[in-house]
């Protein structure tokens, strides 16, 4: 575990990524599950 992420910023993008990716997955998430109830 020592070192990890420290001179690494390809990790660093990746996890960014991988951050970012979850956060547009539950803001799409909270926007469209709504609007699907809406519809029914």
């Amino acid at each position: 575990m020592e070192g990890y992420g420290n001179d690494n910023p390809g990790a660093k993008s990746q996890g960014m990524k991988q951050i970012m990716a979850g956060g547009g997955m539950a803001l799409i998430g909270t926007v469209l599950v709504p609007l699907l109830a809406n519809l029914f």
